[in-house]
């Protein structure tokens, strides 16, 4: 064979097996960059629940220091108080088990307790501090959730408004949870509010919500009990399961067993 003869002669092309061994390359090194990205991207949003979850404990701190202990378990309901009974709404993580009040926003109704204008227990610091939280977590003007037994009432405000709510939602959309000792471990059955609040008050108050639970079985709340007393925040994480304490976001965990 000349030279010349040789130099018209087509390169060898890729057998079968080496173009699978390629593409089975390029798929694995798709995969891992995928993978570090999700891990890049679930960090980053981790940091920043983290730093929501300051801005709510600096908040948690302005209300001890102003009244000398943390606030109490239940917030007064505007939306079913009556001139001649007073109604309380459970500050709880749980789910309500009434067909009418359905889940229970803890950190919608914490923000109502410690800083709206119309709640008994408000510390006006406490406002100021809580609008360091990044904008994109706080979602406000939302409907006041309170409801009755023959359908919603509207809550109305000092001003003859109706009265808005609004909550706080980690980095993933999922709202942060609050925790006071009053309603914290596992509450699974469903037990009746005011036994739960050690409350003995009945003629002069009641509860919107008649029974709570906390179930990490059903997937209600991480189970945790509060160290010395102290309510804490948590966000339930990359994948949204609160019962799934080890994807959960604290900045201290609680307690998970009580001998």
């Amino acid at each position: 064979m000349t030279s010349a003869t040789y130099g018209r002669m087509h390169p060898r092309a890729f057998t079968l097996i080496e173009l699978l061994v390629v593409i089975g390359i390029i798929a694995v090194l798709v995969a891992v960059v995928l993978t570090v990205g999700k891990k890049v991207t679930a960090g980053s949003r981790t940091r920043l629940t983290e730093d929501a979850l300051k801005v709510l404990g600096a908040a948690l701190d302005e209300y001890k220091a102003t009244k000398g202990g943390p606030p109490p378990g239940y917030v007064q309901d505007p939306g079913k108080t009556t001139v001649t009974r007073t109604a309380y709404m459970p500050i709880v993580d749980g789910a309500a088990i009434t067909p009418a009040s359905g889940a229970i926003s803890s950190m919608g109704w914490f923000l109502y307790q410690v800083a709206a204008p119309e709640s008994t227990d408000a510390v006006t610091t406490v406002d100021a501090i809580l609008k360091d939280l990044n904008p994109k977590f706080v979602k406000s003007n939302l409907s006041f959730p309170t409801s009755g037994t023959s359908g919603p009432v509207e809550a109305i405000g000092k001003d003859g408004k109706p009265l808005r709510f609004r909550t706080v939602v980690d980095a993933f959309g999922k709202d942060i949870r609050f925790v006071h000792p009053t309603f914290d471990g596992i509450i699974d059955p469903a037990e009746e509010t005011w036994k739960q609040a050690g409350d003995v008050d009945s003629k002069q108050r009641y509860y919107s919500v008649l029974r709570i639970r906390r179930s990490v079985k059903d997937k209600d709340a991480d189970g945790g009990y509060c160290k010395n007393g102290q309510p804490y925040f948590y966000s339930a994480g990359p994948d949204g399961d609160p019962s799934t304490t080890d994807e959960n976001v604290y900045l201290e965990k609680p307690d998970f067993r009580r001998d």
